[in-house]
């Protein structure tokens, strides 16, 4: 029995995962990054390169029962509070550092 049509194995989903994390040095902004232990998608291994490549201003969440389809899932309540408290602590920043500025939005 072979597997099925259009499921690529981790081996093969590595190298595009992979390729996506080797553009992430390049980010400057703030980045949030989710993960879910039960992706079978996008391998941990990947994530962790990723993770690597964005340093410090890469924020991670791993909820070891999610999917790759994170908002799809029963984890949806938490994913949002996560994304909704991240935008805001990086909406804080943003204020404190453009505060007195003129000129251009910051």
């Amino acid at each position: 029995m072979g597997r099925q049509r259009g499921h690529r194995t981790e081996c093969e989903q590595a190298p595009l995962a992979d390729s996506a994390s080797d553009e992430a040095p390049a980010l400057s902004l703030p980045t949030l990054l989710l993960y879910g232990g039960r992706d079978t998608s996008v391998p941990a291994v990947s994530i962790d390169r990723l993770r690597g490549h964005l340093g410090d201003h890469g924020e991670y969440h791993f909820y070891p029962d999610a999917p790759h389809l994170l908002l799809q899932s029963r984890h949806w309540p938490n994913l949002t509070d996560t994304i909704g408290d991240w935008l805001d602590r990086q909406a804080d920043e943003r204020g404190r550092r453009c505060n007195g500025r003129s000129g251009p939005p910051c």
